[in-house]
């Protein structure tokens, strides 16, 4: 790596992960652009038998209850994609989202590296601590964590178990720099699930910074001390809105409206499944293809429970309970 004193502040990708329904192994190293790199077989984890590595790009295949190809890009694998890759990361994210119905996003992190003291983090910590702040994140999710004997801190704000949480730690500390020797910060952002596909949505090749900023403030704001009860009046610290700029606030979460969903639902199935879907049928018969589908899908996620209960899986209990089903 280049002498960290010629680095300027920079933003960049530093986790990304998705699933494919459709691919192989060959295909997949094909659509990233990666066919003329070098894999390592490794052991298979998290359900799968067999993983081919490559500088921190995991592609993850033959699962056990057919869970498709999981492709894993850490901070490291992110830089070998960027440097090895015949493509780039705009081209693959706009082709997952545009084959959603094949393709699901489940993480992204996107990571600001400091080098020039704009976030002075033992002054954030002493912040977080004191409760000098407003947050969408829960109070006891705050949490300003320094290891025995560890001088640099790590400040987490949202709870692991979320679909967006914050991490800022002394990246120098973590890289085996002595304290003072470095200034190097890292303020990033995790994302999963629909909060990551949000967020890729509005990306452009030249907007990460502002969105980043602008979900940051959506989420937390520093303040400066102040005599009001409300601490919402409270003005933000010099060093926030230094970092932050003039970002508007962006909002990440998905209404979760009944008829909106049910909507998306339809819409999903029936445009961008529906040929699929009805090959399927054609091929193999109804009852076939719903007993196939109840036995391989993945365990229904929240958003759906909610709309069959909203939508009918209420009614149809009711019906049940007295016998009219």
């Amino acid at each position: 790596m280049q002498n960290d004193e010629c680095l300027k502040n920079r933003m960049l990708i530093d986790w990304f992960s998705f699933t494919s329904k459709i691919d192989s192994f060959s295909s997949i190293i094909k659509l990233m652009g990666l066919e003329n790199v070098k894999f390592t077989e490794c052991n298979g984890a998290q359900g799968y038998k067999n993983r081919m590595s490559f500088d921190g790009i995991n592609i993850h295949f033959n699962h056990r209850v057919n869970e498709g190809i999981w492709v894993e890009m850490s901070g490291k694998g992110c830089r070998a994609f960027e440097t090895y890759a015949d493509t780039d990361f705009m081209y693959l994210i706009q082709y997952v989202l545009d084959n959603s119905c094949d393709f699901n996003i489940t993480r992204l992190d996107v990571a600001y590296d400091c080098f020039d003291d704009t976030i002075p983090i033992n002054q954030f910590a002493k912040d977080v601590l004191n409760k000098h702040y407003v947050s969408r994140f829960k109070d006891n999710s705050m949490l300003v964590t320094c290891a025995a004997g560890r001088v640099g801190y790590t400040i987490n704000c949202g709870s692991r178990k979320s679909d967006i949480l914050f991490r800022c730690y002394d990246k120098a500390y973590e890289r085996g720099f002595e304290p003072g020797e470095k200034s190097w910060i890292r303020f990033e952002v995790q994302m999963r699930n629909d909060r990551a596909v949000n967020f890729l949505r509005m990306l452009t090749s030249d907007n990460l910074g502002i969105l980043f900023c602008g979900v940051v403030s959506n989420y937390l704001r520093v303040l400066k001390k102040g005599s009001d009860s409300n601490k919402a009046r409270w003005k933000s610290k010099k060093w926030w809105s230094n970092f932050i700029g003039d970002a508007e606030r962006i909002s990440l979460f998905t209404k979760c409206d009944v008829d909106y969903n049910l909507a998306k639902c339809e819409d999903y199935v029936y445009h961008q499944c529906g040929n699929a879907l009805d090959t399927l049928l054609c091929i193999k018969g109804v009852d076939t293809v719903l007993h196939d589908l109840k036995n391989n899908k993945p365990e229904r996620s929240e958003k759906y429970r909610k709309l069959i209960n909203d939508n009918g899986g209420g009614i149809i209990d009711y019906l049940r309970e007295r016998n009219a089903l």
